[in-house]
């Protein structure tokens, strides 16, 4: 695909051109099919947690930068994206270059530890840019940093010590888990929601084991391979308040989405 050829659409009176790195990736495909944001539905939830808007948020396995995109216009103020996959960061640069007015993007996978690692693509990558993985390997070609680290760096890239990290997504193929125990500090001290993809039970019950110590609970999920909202000190009635709210689809009017969603849906 020539990299000019790219998907336009109007979205809550804004244009936006996302850029893909092959028609046959699913993600970008979606994007195509329905002249619109991919998981729209998990967009808008993420959205209606915070109805101010925030500060600062960090996307983690950005992808080609949907999600990014969407957060940047609709939800905070500065956008870190994170990306390791080379095949996948052009593209993603450009489409941040293209939709938003400033943005961070680090070109690095993240861990536990500052290490090495390389990268494991799935059968028939092209369809699956998605799926890519990343394989700890002393003096592998990856650069595998923290989460903690790249938060202290941004920091001082910016000179704003004190910037508010409001939530962090991750969806980086099985290693959510080692992603966090690199983030302890950065969860200790701003406790930002969390919006993580879970691939299966076993996982799933690894990151709430692992975020307990830190007084988070899940109270959500969305999408067919489940993305889990984490929150610091949820209240039993804040939670089953908000999971309410939301299947009564009430964002959905804000955010004028109704109609779009629903056509969705049925196809």
């Amino acid at each position: 695909m020539a990299m000019s050829d790219c998907c336009m659409f109007n979205y809550r009176e804004r244009d936006f051109r996302i850029m893909g790195v092959s028609t046959k990736d699913y993600i970008y495909r979606k994007i195509r099919e329905y002249s619109g944001f991919y998981e729209l539905d998990l967009l808008l939830y993420i959205e209606s947690c915070f109805p101010h808007g925030v500060e600062v948020c960090i996307d983690v396995g950005a992808n080609i930068g949907n999600h990014s995109v969407y957060f940047g216009n609709f939800i905070c103020k500065d956008l870190i994206a994170i990306e390791v996959n080379p095949m996948v960061t052009p593209v993603l640069r450009k489409n941040l270059s293209m939709n938003l007015d400033s943005f961070t993007l680090y070109e690095t996978a993240v861990g536990m530890k500052k290490s090495r690692g390389r990268l494991k693509n799935p059968v028939n990558v092209m369809s699956a840019l998605g799926m890519v993985s990343v394989v700890a390997e002393s003096g592998g070609d990856v650069e595998i940093s923290t989460l903690d680290a790249l938060y202290s760096t941004w920091c001082e890239q910016k000179e704003t010590p004190n910037k508010h990290i409001s939530f962090v997504k991750l969806d980086i193929e099985g290693m959510e888990l080692d992603a966090l125990k690199g983030a302890s500090q950065l969860l200790a001290k701003d406790h930002p929601d969390l919006f993580i993809e879970a691939a299966n039970a076993t996982a799933y019950r690894a990151l709430v084991d692992y975020l307990s110590q830190f007084q988070y609970s899940a109270i959500n999920s969305h999408a067919i391979t489940p993305v889990y909202h984490f929150k610091y000190r949820a209240s039993a009635w804040a939670s089953l308040t908000h999971a309410t709210l939301h299947k009564l689809g009430f964002y959905y009017f804000r955010s004028r989405s109704f109609s779009f969603i629903s056509r969705m849906r049925r196809r």
